[in-house]
C-alpha cells in the first residue's frame, strides 16, 4: 500500500470572500496577517494567498500554521444560495490551482430523512453534486456530525458523487463513537480525502450540540479530546487496511489542530503512518 502523506494544521475550508472575490488571476501574493505560530496563525484570505500556499507547500514546507478565515454550513435556507454560488467559485479557484478535492463540513445531516433541514441540506448538495461533475471535481463532507449510515444514505439520496466524502477517522469516534474502520466500507464509494487524526470521547453529548446547531453548554467539561496519532481510539493499523481494501490510493492529510507542539505532533505522525504503511 502506498499513501502520499499531506500536512494540515488548524485549516479550515472555506474562505471569507463574496463570489466575485473568488476569482484567481494566476499571481501568487504572500499573506499579510499572522505570524505562522498556532496562537496567530497566517490568514489565507485571497485566491493569490492561497496559490501562495500552494507553492510554498510544493517547494519545501516549513512548519506552520495557516487558517481560513470562514466556514460554510448548508442548513438554512435563506442563507444557502450566497453560500452555493461561494462554494461553486471555491470549486473553480480548486481547478485553477490543479486540485480536483475541495474539502469542508456541511452542518449536522439529521437522522430523519422528513426532518426540514434534512431536504434544505440536500437541495444544496444536489446542486454542488451537478457543478462538481461539470467542472469535474469533488466537494467532499468531512465526516464527524453524524454516523456513516446516515450520511451514506443522505450522499445516496444525491445520485451523484460530486459530493463526496473526506474521511476523518478521529470525527468518528471523538463525536458519535462510530467505527472508522466500519465506517471505510460503509463509505467506499464515496471517499476522495482522508484524514489522519486521532482522538478519544470523553462525554456522550448531541453532536447538534457540539457542532452548535443547538446552542447549549457541556457544563461536565470536555466532551471528547483530539491526541497525537496513536495515542487515541482509532485503530491505525486496522483503519488502514481498510482502505487499502477498498482500493484508496489517495491523500492521509495529517490534521492537527490543538496541542502546545503541534509541530513537533505532526512530525511525529509522519514517523507513525511510515512506520504503519507498506510502500
Amino acid at each position: 500500500m502506498k499513501k502520499v502523506i499531506t500536512m494540515l494544521m488548524a485549516i479550515v475550508t472555506s474562505v471569507a470572500m463574496s463570489a466575485q472575490a473568488l476569482v484567481w488571476d494566476g499571481s501568487a501574493e504572500p499573506w499579510t496577517h499572522g505570524s505562522g505560530t498556532h496562537d496567530d496563525p497566517y490568514l489565507i484570505e485571497t485566491p493569490q494567498q492561497l496559490a501562495f500556499l500552494a507553492q510554498t507547500v510544493n517547494e519545501s514546507y516549513d512548519f506552520a500554521d495557516y487558517r481560513f478565515t470562514d466556514t460554510c454550513f448548508l442548513m438554512t435556507a435563506e442563507k444557502n444560495p450566497e453560500l452555493i454560488e461561494r462554494s461553486k467559485r471555491i470549486l473553480d479557484l480548486a481547478c485553477d490551482l490543479e486540485t480536483e478535492v475541495v474539502t469542508t463540513h456541511i452542518g449536522v445531516v439529521p437522522k430523519d430523512k422528513n426532518h426540514e433541514r434534512y431536504k434544505i441540506m440536500q437541495e444544496a448538495c444536489s446542486k454542488l453534486c451537478r457543478y462538481a461533475d461539470e467542472v469535474k471535481s469533488h466537494f467532499a463532507i468531512e465526516t464527524g456530525p453524524e454516523t456513516a449510515d446516515v450520511l451514506k444514505g443522505f450522499l445516496d439520496g444525491l445520485g451523484s458523487k460530486g459530493v463526496a466524502v473526506n474521511l476523518d477517522p478521529a470525527n468518528f469516534v471523538m463525536v458519535t463513537g462510530d467505527d472508522p474502520v466500519k465506517a471505510v466500507y460503509t463509505l467506499k464509494d464515496y471517499i476522495v480525502h482522508t484524514h489522519a487524526k486521532d482522538g478519544i470521547k470523553l462525554l456522550d453529548v448531541d453532536p447538534e450540540i457540539l457542532y452548535r446547531v443547538i446552542e447549549d453548554v457541556i457544563s461536565e467539561g470536555e466532551a471528547f479530546r483530539e491526541v497525537p496519532l496513536g495515542q487515541g481510539s482509532v485503530d491505525f493499523p486496522k483503519y488502514l487496511a481498510a482502505l487499502d481494501d477498498i482500493g484508496y490510493k489517495g491523500f492521509l492529510t495529517i490534521e492537527r489542530e490543538v496541542g502546545a507542539n503541534p509541530s513537533a505532533d505532526i512530525a511525529m505522525a509522519v514517523d507513525f503512518l511510515n512506520n504503519l504503511i507498506k510502500y
